[in-house]
């Protein structure tokens, strides 16, 4: 290895072997532009891809795309995209001159092709450049590459590409032997047979005496199960200890003395002080060359506001002053770096997508939620965050959880962009049996919206980080749940087997139905919740608590394995989370837009005791069904009665709203209202849970 992760996997392309790869599907007929000349290429059919990989994520492919040349299909990334080789002769002119060294290569039948050398080196490393060949290259494609990351023009040009969408099918050279290569690699891949992704990773980490793996990582959260708990140091009473909200936050680090400032990454790492509710501190480490060096604290990183803070109050973090951290990336603009994730208190982060505020949370553990035992909150008790390279678009994220029932660890993989992508791997142990244990657990906040505005006196039509829960079930289902802030605590099961996904969304985009321009609800996440592989039965579970103000996070969503755990066991769980605006690739022509809720029968007529639901339905075909005839509605009760059922076109919406009146019994019922059309239920089932009042 030449040093880093990355390092010495050209060797390994030389011989036939697959580097670091990540996506390593494609969709069949994904379209891209070259942005610089705007000549355009089709992806070809679904399978792996041949690719080259260089000594670092400068040169590592990052999405599956590219363009097919001269019958072969190259993938490459630059600093600044893709790179494009535009055939038929015709230069993009778009990238400076130079002629490429080349070197030769023995092909199978023993005459003699061109190849690339590669002359790289990455700061930090101890030793010279290193000459790599790569085999088997078209001669467009001759090129050095500099330690800057960029290319130099060689007989073909490069441009920068750009995704456009999907166009059609195409035939993909090297399909076949790249696949045995990728089934021995076992890195990631999509599981596309069953229409859905799946996380497959290789288990093997062959590392040296003290470097740093997640399999070491595992193997301590394994030991300190074995052991009794020990619950983490706080901070002393004090200064620090007793600051409230509005000061806490007067505190701030300074990001030009952050270890990465001067790096000059594409990631930024800034930390949060401990103090306020936040007393317990955390360690932090970085991964550098395969090593853990820890993060020491160190006061003046802080610019402390308004604070008097004399050095005698510094004695109380003597023992750690770190609570957290945050990450930052150039995610909205490419000359400033935004915030991205923060992990923060307890095993609770959030992150972010392009034009997101933050909102709701997710969270390592959940255990014993809404039970009468009382709730458990685990808590990430170090860090280790791996030092990405200079151009990296993807940072590794490492933890140790503790809490008096279990110990895990954990390792997430940041993906920024439009919707940021965090692939999670936890393996969990336990001390003792856990009566509910939560899985992918999101926490947010719902004050009230259209089918609760009547409670609270306030001039915002809505308040809410998120609107519903969407559950995409193991049946092929797709089920839209409302949030609710009730009188009292709701709580909602939805036993499944090996469900696809699920998720606390924030569908209603528009500002003027919030009102509000210092909250910007309307720009609050939502977050996909995507198993890797088979989860097996158990239940997706809501758990709704009834709240009075919008600072208090009341709603809780996770996956409870229907499976007991057992100690001296590793429980491992593997998943995508996608902080996106809403949910790709739903295969229903109806969604439900709106919930509203009211006094049943007709308006107007007193003495009325049932409840009217107006669940309204968007879709691009809805009028023409609804004008057709060919719609109706599907409702049902567990308990109660549906009395009518009837549906209206909506010329604001351009959908459809079915009216259903309720005649509730006293007794817990729950609702379901759903469209068909010539028999088939067209939409998300829409499920409702009445609690008697």
């Amino acid at each position: 290895r030449a040093g880093g992760d990355d390092a010495g996997v050209v060797g390994a392309v030389a011989r036939g072997v697959p580097g670091r790869q990540r996506d390593a599907y494609r969709r069949v007929g994904e379209r891209y532009r070259c942005g610089d000349c705007g000549a355009r290429g089709t992806s070809d059919k679904l399978s792996p891809v041949p690719h080259l990989v260089g000594a670092g994520d400068a040169f590592e492919r990052g999405d599956g795309r590219g363009v097919s040349v001269s019958g072969i299909f190259y993938l490459r990334r630059t600093t600044g995209g893709e790179l494009c080789v535009r055939t038929g002769g015709e230069p993009c002119g778009r990238t400076g001159g130079g002629q490429s060294g080349r070197t030769g290569a023995n092909r199978a039948d023993g005459r003699r092709q061109p190849g690339i050398t590669a002359v790289q080196k990455w700061p930090g490393e101890r030793q010279n450049p290193v000459e790599r060949q790569f085999k088997g290259l078209d001669n467009r494609l001759r090129a050095n590459i500099l330690p800057s990351g960029k290319y130099r023009q060689g007989i073909g040009k490069y441009h920068k590409l750009e995704y456009e969408g999907d166009m059609m099918k195409r035939n993909l050279i090297f399909g076949i032997a790249v696949a045995a290569c990728l089934a021995a690699a076992g890195y990631y891949a999509y599981d596309r047979a069953q229409g859905r992704k799946a996380l497959i990773e290789a288990e093997e980490e062959v590392t040296a005496p003290g470097e740093f793996s997640f399999k070491k990582l595992r193997q301590k959260a394994q030991a300190m199960a074995a052991t009794p708990y020990q619950k983490p140091a706080e901070l002393p009473s004090g200064k620090f200890r007793g600051l409230d909200y509005d000061e806490y936050r007067d505190i701030r680090f300074k990001p030009a003395d952050g270890p990465w400032a001067k790096n000059k990454l594409k990631f930024d790492l800034q930390l949060f002080h401990v103090g306020g509710m936040f007393t317990a501190p955390v360690a932090v480490n970085e991964i550098i060359d395969r090593k853990a060096v820890p993060l020491t604290y160190h006061p003046e990183f802080f610019d402390y506001g308004k604070n008097e803070i004399s050095p005698k109050d510094f004695e109380e973090v003597r023992g750690g002053g770190y609570a957290g951290f945050r990450l930052h990336y150039p995610l909205n603009s490419l000359t400033y770096l935004d915030e991205v994730v923060s992990f923060l208190g307890a095993s609770y982060f959030r992150a972010l997508g392009q034009g997101h505020k933050y909102g709701l949370s997710a969270r390592g553990l959940a255990i014993d939620t809404a039970s009468m035992k009382g709730e458990e909150f685990p808590a990430f008790t170090e860090f280790y965050i791996q030092k990405p390279r200079r151009n990296a678009r993807e940072i590794k994220i490492f933890a140790v959880l503790d809490s008096p029932s279990a110990a895990g660890a954990y390792r997430f993989t940041l993906k920024p962009g439009k919707d940021t992508v965090m692939d999670v791997d936890a393996a969990l142990y336990f001390r003792k049996p856990v009566e509910k244990l939560g899985i992918a657990p999101l926490t947010s906040m719902y004050l009230f919206g259209e089918n609760t505005k009547n409670r609270f006196d306030d001039y915002r039509p809505e308040v809410h980080d998120s609107d519903g829960l969407l559950m995409h079930n193991g049946a092929g289902e797709w089920l839209w749940r409302p949030l609710d802030n009730a009188k009292f605590l709701r709580v909602s099961s939805f036993e499944d087997n090996n469900p696809s996904g699920f998720g606390l969304m924030q569908r209603d985009r528009s500002l003027e139905h919030y009102l509000d321009f210092e909250a910007n609800y309307h720009e609050r996440p939502s977050v996909w919740v995507e198993p890797a592989g088979d989860w097996g039965k158990g239940t997706v579970q809501l758990v709704e608590i009834p709240s009075q103000q919008e600072i208090h996070d009341n709603v809780v969503a996770y996956w409870i394995p229907a499976e007991k755990v057992e100690t001296g066991r590793e429980y491992r769980f593997k998943y995508r989370l996608h902080w996106t605006d809403d949910v790709d690739g739903e295969d229903v022509e109806a969604r439900v837009a709106a919930t509203y809720t009211g006094v049943g029968g007709v308006m107007g007529v007193l003495g009325n005791t049932g409840r009217k639901f107006a669940v309204e339905f968007t879709g691009s075909r809805l009028r023409r069904y609804f004008g057709n005839g060919e719609l109706e509605i599907e409702a049902s009760a567990s308990e109660g009665e549906i009395k009518r059922a009837h549906l209206e076109y909506s010329t604001v919406s351009k959908g459809v709203i079915a009216y259903v009146d309720f005649e509730p019994d006293g007794k817990t019922s729950e609702l379901r209202i759903a469209l068909k059309r010539e028999g088939e239920i067209i939409s998300e089932v829409w499920t409702y849970q009445w609690l008697p009042q």
